[in-house]
């Protein structure tokens, strides 16, 4: 989903069409950024089930 963010920059270059300066050319695709692991969740033990009448 991060590599569609890159796309976006080509919105910029509208900007440009009302000054001298040629469009600027569509930004590479950004490659994903490397997300920090997360620790691991605690879980607490799950109580037993009652036994079923």
């Amino acid at each position: 989903m991060t590599g569609s963010v890159g796309s976006v920059g080509s919105v910029g270059s509208v900007g440009s069409v009302g000054s001298n300066l040629p469009p600027l050319p569509p930004l590479p695709p950004l490659p994903p950024l490397p997300l920090p692991p997360s620790p691991p969740v605690p879980q607490s033990p799950s109580p037993p089930c009652p036994p079923s009448p």
